[in-house]
């Protein structure tokens, strides 16, 4: 198992995903925080299949070797899985999790 530290490098933005339409005069963005762990998933197969030359017109992208079993193919689930998603702040050299308020905690 491998931890990773996903810091970004500019402002992100996590949005429901419903699209932005003037005759519902719905024109607020509902946002998402904090991602699902779907979206790093994405993010992070597809950096591992981008850095080893994936080729997406190809059966199994092309790749073979540990790279494939881990990402898989169009149709079938490689060996990457999260077991673990929290938020996080880097202090330093530590990393330290942190976790939600309680709802029912009063300050």
């Amino acid at each position: 198992m491998t931890d990773l530290f996903v810091e970004p490098a500019d402002v992100l933005l996590f949005r429901d995903g419903r699209s932005f339409s003037a005759a519902n005069s719905d024109t607020l963005a509902r946002g998402v925080f904090p991602p699902r762990p779907t979206v790093f998933y994405g993010a992070i197969r597809s950096a591992l299949m981008s850095r080893n030359g994936a080729d997406f017109g190809r059966p199994a992208f092309g790749l073979s070797g540990p790279v494939a079993d881990v990402v898989g193919t169009k149709t079938d689930a490689g060996t990457l899985s999260i077991a673990r998603f929290a938020l996080a702040r880097r202090t330093g050299d530590a990393v330290e999790r942190l976790y939600p308020v309680p709802s029912d905690a009063l300050v």
